[in-house]
């Protein structure tokens, strides 16, 4: 395990360091996660229908659009939309792409279509979706899965975002082309939350999710997201095959902070051992957490808009890397809540690099997150952890504290 990291880690070095010549496959962290208040949004699916066709679905809310009129007709306004969709397989080589441009007026609040795709059997990779429109654009790299027929794009779900139930709701699922009567349930924890990134004994370790309980559940009767099973990771599939849908079920207000309580476990990432558990262990945690930052920055004014700007990273960090846990609680979370959005991000099937400063600076800053298994059907983003890292963590760090 040591050795293949340290492989991954040496390629990962040699593909990014060379940054001019990977201009092309960079993008903003605003057009991957449509962060922004005037930042394309869009739902992208995939769903396979038998062993050579399956359908990309696209949905678009129009709000953040730009309309203009058409010499055609003067009454309406519509937006153009350059879209292009490219598949990839897992060593990312290009195998196909298709270009679309289309024009939606701006009487409709939502807009969906629904893209023909032919995918062979056995496919497995990934699909690249590129939409502009105007001076706003947005990228998005969905998983294609079609070496089984168990995988997760045979699955059709009402869960948000591919992951996530909320609490009361109730799971809607069936396969696309099997009629399957019973399926397997199987709980777990959430994994830890993130540690530090010069952390490095992470690097040789898995990540273990502990099995808090195995159900059996009904095409009939499905799953109930009771309170006994809020802030749990799932894994649905079907007897004994390997592979299936995974979501983690969440309280009805996330990916917001609602109780008092959530605001203490983000705190460790800027704090120390000993100044986390005071926090944790005050009756009172609004207040204990006001007093950290007034302590740490001696003016309330300041200290208000400081707490203001963490959360938003909290909640924000949920909304962009909820995956097996949520996304304040994952590698790109933790970095993202500590540093901010990055310059530039590449992007491949294995990995996810985040380059703080510019691509010729000396001094830059690259985070390399690369795909791991947990097992057949659940995956994450881990950061590759290393001791250069210390220094300017501690840095940025040091600067939420004054």
């Amino acid at each position: 395990m040591k050795k293949k990291l340290g492989l991954i880690f040496i390629c990962l070095l040699f593909l990014y360091s060379c940054k001019t010549s990977n201009i092309s496959n960079s993008f903003t962290f605003k057009e991957i996660y449509q962060s922004g208040s005037n930042s394309i949004n869009a739902n992208i699916s995939f769903s396979h229908v038998n062993d050579s066709t399956s359908f990309f679905y696209l949905q678009l809310d129009t709000t953040n659009l730009h309309f203009t009129n058409t010499s055609l007709n003067t009454n309406y306004k519509y937006a153009n939309i350059e879209c292009k969709i490219e598949i990839f397989d897992t060593l990312d080589k290009i195998l196909t792409y298709k270009n679309f441009n289309f024009e939606i007026i701006d009487t409709i609040n939502s807009w969906d279509t629904l893209i023909k795709l032919k995918i062979n059997n056995d496919f497995k990779g990934y699909c690249k979706v590129y939409l502009r429109s105007n001076n706003n654009s947005f990228a998005k790299f969905i998983d294609i899965d079609k070496s089984n027929l168990y995988s997760n794009e045979w699955f059709q779900t009402n869960l948000k975002n591919n992951h996530l139930l909320f609490s009361g709701d109730t799971l809607e699922i069936k396969h696309l082309i099997k009629n399957i009567d019973s399926f397997k349930c199987i709980v777990y924890k959430f994994p830890p939350i993130a540690a530090p990134p010069f952390a490095v004994e992470l690097n040789n370790k898995n990540i273990e999710l502990s099995k808090i309980k195995e159900l059996q559940i009904s095409a009939t009767k499905p799953l109930v997201a009771n309170m006994d099973l809020i802030n749990t990771l799932v894994s649905i599939n079907i007897d004994t095959t390997p592979t299936g849908i995974y979501f983690i079920i969440v309280p009805e207000y996330f990916p917001e902070i609602k109780y008092q309580e959530e605001l203490i476990p983000p705190m460790r990432y800027i704090t120390s051992e000993a100044e986390f558990n005071k926090l944790k262990n005050s009756n009172n945690p609004k207040k204990a957490v006001d007093s950290f930052w007034l302590a740490q920055i001696g003016d309330i004014q300041r200290a208000t808009e400081i707490i203001k700007k963490y959360y938003l990273r909290v909640i924000n960090a949920n909304r962009y890397f909820t995956d097996i846990q949520p996304g304040w609680q994952t590698d790109r979370g933790l970095v993202y809540i500590v540093q901010g959005q990055p310059n530039y991000i590449y992007r491949t099937y294995n990995t996810e690099v985040w380059l703080y400063g510019s691509r010729d600076e000396m001094y830059s800053k690259s985070y390399y997150f690369y795909r791991t298994k947990i097992s057949n059907n659940i995956f994450t983003w881990k950061l590759f952890r290393s001791l250069d890292y210390k220094p300017f963590w501690f840095h940025n760090v040091n600067l939420w504290r004054k």
